[in-house]
């Protein structure tokens, strides 16, 4: 049966090719995928996870390699110093039904379900810790409380140190022998899902499930398991929802290419399938 026998124009994406893409970007954008404060900046190499290829491009044109981010700032401490710490996303890919590109956890079946496709993202950060004689040169000490007992007459209280979280202008001294370095990977499974919102179709992402590997305790995973769920399936997936009959290309004012519409003949559109994401398109003229 020809791919085109119920609709004009059929698309197909393998997942190498979204995961060469990814692998592309990481390499002439590797910004991007590399967070840091300024001594992380200056010198990527203390980076814990260092970018595994940086394009010479990228070195030739003096582009960054680090993205700069604020210090991590000490709640009560009136300073204007706070902690350097550095975040790398070390590699991310995808794997389209069926599971072939990479293993899933046992807590998520192992095997993806028919339509599903999974994200692999690992990741390592870490904080430049200052040692305890560092710290004892940089503590601040605020005029201290002093409580007031009065009886038989009302007198204004003394309001104790503001504990308000300031933010950092320069960090610690770096060492870079303190760093300490962490690493954890995630899986998400999605799935396409079409849902009626105001008698139209709606195109969406439903979460399936997301598992972190191996943080202990078992109570800490849970817990981050648990707030990334919410996040996704109540902050960010509603926001990627697409009304289906609203998705058109126009070509000058003769052609407009829609999505072909959900039947017995092409149930899933998009489609994943074979390791492939297949998209199924009709021409339409005015």
């Amino acid at each position: 049966m020809a791919l085109t026998n119920f609709c004009d124009v059929f698309a197909s994406v393998h997942e190498n090719g979204f995961n060469r893409i990814i692998e592309q970007v990481a390499a002439q954008r590797p910004s991007l995928f590399h967070y840091g404060t300024s001594s992380f900046v200056d010198n990527p190499s203390l980076l814990c996870c260092k970018p595994a290829w940086v394009h010479p491009e990228v070195i030739k044109r003096g582009n960054p390699i680090v993205t700069r981010i604020p210090y991590l700032p000490i709640p009560g401490y009136v300073g204007n110093y706070g902690l350097e710490f550095n975040f790398s996303l070390t590699k991310l890919q995808i794997d389209f039904y069926p599971t072939n590109k990479f293993s899933l956890p046992a807590e998520l079946g192992t095997n993806l379900n028919k339509q599903c496709f999974a994200i692999k993202a690992a990741a390592c950060a870490g904080i430049a810790c200052p040692d305890q004689k560092i710290l004892d040169q940089f503590i601040i000490y605020p005029e201290p409380y002093r409580p007031t007992i009065v009886i038989g007459k009302k007198r204004k209280e003394q309001q104790p140190a503001s504990t308000e979280i300031k933010t950092p202008q320069r960090g610690f001294p770096f060492n870079r022998e303190n760093v300490l370095c962490f690493s954890l990977e995630l899986y998400v499974v999605l799935k396409f899902e079409m849902e009626m919102w105001n008698g139209e179709p709606v195109l969406g992402l439903k979460l399936q499930n997301l598992e972190i590997v191996d943080i202990k305790p078992e109570g800490l995973e849970n817990s981050i398991e648990c707030y990334m769920r919410s996040t996704l399936r109540l902050g960010i997936l509603p926001q990627l929802r697409v009304a289906f009959n609203s998705i058109a290309l126009t070509i000058g004012d003769f052609i407009s290419i829609v999505p072909t519409p959900i039947s017995a003949n092409v149930p899933f559109n998009p489609s994943v399938d074979n390791d492939t994401i297949s998209v199924f398109l009709n021409l339409q003229t005015p």
